[in-house]
């Protein structure tokens, strides 16, 4: 009879093989069941929006906070002030005036601002 010290080369790299497969068809699977998990994939997309969602609700919010201070600075400004001041003087002189014009001088103010 033949003594045996272990296991050949080729039963070595047979249980290789079979462990590299194993492994293999673990990640398959796993990629199966997370794709088949309908799921938890909508719940990821929704997440997904819900952050896009909030990060252009921040972006916006920023952008109104900052026309804002243009415009609140566009107004304080001297040059600005006299028209107010003078309009709300010809207005006062003039109480016939309909409100559509104070509407109509404040608007065209704020525009002006704008442009700038």
């Amino acid at each position: 009879m033949r003594a045996t010290k272990g296991p050949s080369e080729q039963q070595l790299q047979l249980r290789r093989q079979i462990e590299k497969t194993r492994r293999e068809l673990g990640q398959t699977v796993e990629a199966l069941v997370n794709k088949a998990d309908v799921e938890k994939r909508v719940d990821d997309k929704v997440h997904q929006g819900a952050s896009a969602l909030e990060a252009r609700g921040r972006q916006l919010k920023d952008r109104v906070t900052d026309v804002g201070h243009k415009t609140e600075r566009t107004i304080t400004q001297e040059p600005v002030r006299d028209v107010v001041d003078r309009a709300v003087r010809r207005l006062a002189d003039h109480p016939v005036v309909p409100a559509g014009a104070v509407v109509a001088v404040t608007g065209w103010i704020i525009a002006q601002g704008r442009r700038r």
